[in-house]
């Protein structure tokens, strides 16, 4: 687990130092992560030895995820936009989190109800952050 966490570290300087030209790729934060974690899981960790390990890294990305989208906003773009906010937030989050429900669901069928729901919320504001670089970029296609 020790070279799973060194190299998340090292991902986190890079990504950090190279942001800028990272977005003219359009690789966000969130896909960088979720391909090396899918990597370094893979490869360097041993899923079943280390299970609470595993779970603190993984909630560490997501706070860094969560926290980098959360940076990002301007109050005054909410407001602008409050009627496409208010269509996100009251349709396309619940449709998210129930989408996500069921997938859980078809995915971890041992889980309870009540799990599945919470990684449905939980996994629900990261889904945005993984395309984010194709919605905000202001190139012309």
């Amino acid at each position: 687990m020790a070279a799973g966490i060194c190299v998340f570290a090292f991902l986190v300087v890079v990504f950090v130092s190279q942001s800028a030209r990272f977005s003219k790729a359009y690789l966000t934060g969130p896909i960088v992560f979720l391909v090396v974690g899918g990597v370094v899981g893979r490869t360097l960790v041993d899923a079943v030895a280390e299970g609470a390990a595993i779970q603190t890294l993984a909630e560490v990305a997501l706070v860094l995820v969560l926290f980098h989208d959360a940076a990002e906003l301007q109050p005054r773009e909410l407001r602008a936009d409050s009627a496409f906010t208010a269509r996100l937030l009251l349709v396309g989050l619940p449709l998210t989190i129930g989408a996500g429900y069921l997938l859980a669901r078809a995915l971890f069928p041992e889980i309870g109800v009540w799990l599945a729901l919470l990684l449905a919320a939980a996994l629900a504001p990261t889904d945005a952050g993984l395309g984010a670089a194709t919605v905000s970029t202001s190139r012309a296609a």
